[in-house]
């Protein structure tokens, strides 16, 4: 079997964490392992795919040409299984039309990471191309449900994207978790009573507002919890194109309290899981909770798109959801209180809950099993049709970076295979 994950290594975040998993699980069962990445800047993720003999290949932005090459070459032999997966939406209307193009015979599906994953092109103003946009889209996007190509990560981004278009899917929509790797810790114990006695309360976020923004409303929150508690301390892992807007908000707190708050930029995996394992309570949302929980933390669900902090579930009493919704107005600042108010007992057993419940949804052998078996009919449309949606797709992304300040023509590569 050749698996080949369709995506971007120029960036800093879940996704990027789950193509190193989906390496390491191919490489422990001698699965050939692929990454097609628009971008190659983050070094990091980079280096530990390679030690999971992972063949990188940078291919550029809005340039189908090398994948076309790359394709061509991997499903030259019939006899082998290839499958991609799709983080985005474009990056699946781009295998599907190769796909129809080439004449290649691949299973090509989208796992639906984003609470709006299908929404990019809805701000535009032309009342027209946006209705012409949404009609069309929204008939890719059952079909897709119908012949099984399109995956979700969590009941939320169902939700969301059905409330968007205006519909219900059947047949019932297809889960597959984020894919975590869960090793016992016989310390667990030891580490934890650390932990408690430490009174860290941790966040690790990327500075994307307002799609992230409950950090800010986070830092309001500690003044509120500092107030109370005078050994308790905050620290922050973050960086983004918004993090300026983090540390105005920092140094906007009374001295007493600032001096209790930690800001870090950006750290390796390996310093953010000792942070994780350092600290009391965790507080977040995406895959950061999945690994807060890897190594027996209590770990709040944070709601997205929003300025304040607000949740209602520890991760261990809802491991299906890893983000909140719309509709959660419950402050989070309780969950926190309630972690420093716990006695080492109940603290323990947070703990121990943490790492036990979500391993049961999140464990990777289980989620690529599931995944690499599904039974995927293919889309099926003319190659016509599949250039009219990728061309109506990536006109509006184009335009879409152009207003973000990217020149997505200096991004064109011409496809480089790195051993």
């Amino acid at each position: 079997m050749i698996l080949i994950v369709n995506d971007t290594l120029g960036a800093y975040g879940g996704s990027q964490l789950q193509i190193c998993r989906i390496g390491q699980w191919a490489s422990s069962n001698n699965i050939n392992f692929y990454v097609f990445a628009e971008t190659m800047t983050n070094t990091e993720v980079i280096e530990l795919l390679k030690q999971s003999r992972a063949h990188l290949c940078e291919v550029g932005i809005y340039n189908t040409r090398p994948i076309e090459k790359l394709m061509k070459e991997i499903c030259k032999d019939k006899t082998i299984q290839v499958q991609v997966i799709n983080f985005t939406f474009m990056h699946y209307l781009d295998m599907e039309y190769i796909k129809n193009k080439c004449r290649l015979s691949f299973k090509n599906i989208m796992i639906d990471i984003h609470p709006k994953a299908f929404e990019l092109g809805t701000k535009i103003k032309n009342g027209i191309i946006k209705k012409i946009y949404t009609t069309e889209i929204k008939k890719t996007f059952l079909a897709m449900n119908k012949t099984r190509d399109l995956f979700f990560m969590d009941e939320v981004n169902i939700k969301n994207s059905e409330e968007f278009f205006d519909c219900k899917l059947d047949p019932a929509p297809q889960i597959t978790r984020v894919p975590m790797f869960f090793e016992e810790d016989f310390d667990w114990r030891i580490k934890a009573e650390r932990a408690f006695e430490n009174n860290t309360i941790l966040t690790v976020t990327r500075a994307e507002f307002p799609f992230k923004g409950y950090v800010l409303g986070l830092i309001d929150d500690f003044k509120e919890i500092a107030g109370i508690y005078d050994d308790y301390k905050l620290e922050i892992i973050c960086g983004g194109d918004d993090i300026e807007r983090v540390e105005k908000k920092i140094n906007e707190l009374p001295s007493q309290i600032k001096k209790r708050v930690s800001l870090h930029y950006w750290m390796s995996n390996d310093e953010v899981k000792e942070e994780m394992i350092k600290c009391k309570v965790f507080i977040g949302m995406g895959s950061t909770l999945l690994e807060a929980a890897s190594v027996y933390r209590p770990a709040i669900t944070v709601r997205y798109y929003t300025e304040e902090n607000l949740a209602r579930d520890f991760i261990a009493d809802a491991p299906n959801i890893v983000v909140q919704r719309e509709d959660c107005e419950s402050r989070a600042i309780d969950l926190i209180i309630k972690v420093i108010n716990s006695e080492k007992k109940a603290y323990y057993e947070m703990c121990k809950n943490s790492f036990e419940n979500v391993r049961k949804v999140y464990d990777t052998n289980v989620v690529m099993k599931k995944l690499v078996n599904a039974k995927v009919k293919g889309y099926k449309t003319t190659t016509m049709y599949m250039r009219w949606a990728h061309l109506l797709h990536n006109w509006i992304a184009r335009h879409r970076y152009k207003e973000a300040g990217f020149d997505y023509n200096k991004m064109k590569k011409e496809g480089e295979v790195i051993k």
